[in-house]
C-alpha cells in the first residue's frame, strides 16, 4: 500500500466508528472545525525497512493528530481524552491499534505513543488544545 493509501485506509476506519462530530482530514490543510483528526505521514522516521531478501518488509509512520475546541476546556479536555484514550471503545488508538482491515498488505498496526497532550498544531486556524497519537502501520 501507498503513503497515500494508508491515510485513506486510516480516515476510513475513523470515520467508520465516528459517523459525525468529527472532522477526519487525511492530508495537512487548515482545520476548519474541531473536534478533529489529521492524519500526516510521521517526520522522524517516517519509513523504516527490514529484511534483506526480496522485498522485505516496511513499517510505516504515521501522526493522528487530535483536535479539540479550547473555548471551554473541561469538556473539551474529555472529548481529547475521549480521542486518545485506549480503553474508550472509540479513541483512535481503540480503533487502529491490532486494525490489520486496513487493506493491501498491511501486516500490524499499532498505535505507539500519545504526545504533546494539551498542545497546539499550526495547521489549525482555530483555538484548540491536541495531542498527537503516533501510529505504525507494517507492511510485508
Amino acid at each position: 500500500m501507498t503513503i497515500a493509501q494508508h491515510r485513506t485506509a486510516i480516515k476510513d476506519a475513523i470515520e467508520a466508528v465516528w459517523v459525525e462530530n468529527l472532522s477526519v482530514y487525511e492530508y495537512v490543510q487548515s482545520v476548519q472545525q474541531v473536534p478533529a483528526v489529521v492524519i500526516t505521514p510521521s517526520s522522524e522516521p517516517t519509513i523504516t525497512f527490514n529484511g534483506a531478501f526480496g522485498r522485505g518488509s516496511a513499517r510505516h509512520y504515521y501522526d493522528v493528530i487530535c483536535l479539540a475546541p479550547q473555548t471551554e476546556s473541561t469538556s473539551n479536555q474529555i472529548t481529547l481524552d475521549t480521542l486518545v484514550d485506549p480503553d474508550v471503545t472509540n479513541s483512535i488508538p481503540y480503533i487502529l491499534h491490532g486494525n490489520t482491515s486496513l487493506g493491501g498488505n498491511v501486516v500490524a498496526c499499532s498505535c505507539i505513543r500519545v504526545d504533546n497532550y494539551g498542545g497546539e498544531w499550526p495547521s489549525a486556524n482555530i483555538a484548540h488544545i491536541g495531542a498527537l497519537v503516533r501510529v505504525e502501520i507494517q507492511t510485508c
